[in-house]
C-alpha cells in the first residue's frame, strides 16, 4: 500500500516539522521515496528523523536522520521486525539554514506480513 504523507508541499523556515502519523501494525516491511523538487537559502538542510509510537504521545526517533538539502530523491527501506518497535511511525523534519524553503514529496510504502 503507497501512502501520502506529503505531496508538494512547501516549507519555509527553520523549524521542525511532523508528518501524520501511520498505523503499520501488520506491516512486514516499510520504504521511503523522499523527493526534494526544490531548495533555497542559505546553507539550507533538510533532515527526516523516522520516530515510532506505540500510544501517539510518546515518540522515539529511529536512527539517524536521512539528509536530502538538494534536488533529488531518495529511497530509504526498513524491516519492521528489525528497525520498529511501536505500532505508529510518523516522520521528523528539520529545516535548518538562513530562509530556507523546500518543495517536497514524501512517500510512504508499505507491504504486509505473510
Amino acid at each position: 500500500m503507497q501512502i501520502q504523507l506529503k505531496d508538494r508541499e512547501t516549507i519555509t523556515g527553520a523549524d521542525t516539522y511532523y508528518t501524520p502519523s501511520v498505523d503499520v501494525s501488520g506491516m512486514a516491511l516499510y520504504s521511503w521515496n523522499l523527493t526534494v523538487h526544490s531548495s533555497s537559502g542559505t546553507s539550507q538542510s533538510f533532515a527526516i528523523t523516522w520516530q515510532t509510537s506505540d500510544n501517539l504521545e510518546d515518540w522515539t526517533d529511529l536512527g539517524s536522520a536521512a539528509n536530502q538539502d538538494t534536488p533529488g530523491t531518495s529511497i530509504e527501506s526498513k524491516d519492521a521486525k528489525e528497525d520498529f518497535y511501536g505500532r505508529y511511525v510518523r516522520a521528523k523534519i528539520t529545516v535548518g539554514g538562513t530562509d530556507p524553503m523546500f518543495n517536497y514529496s514524501l512517500w510512504m510504502n508499505t507491504f504486509a506480513s505473510s
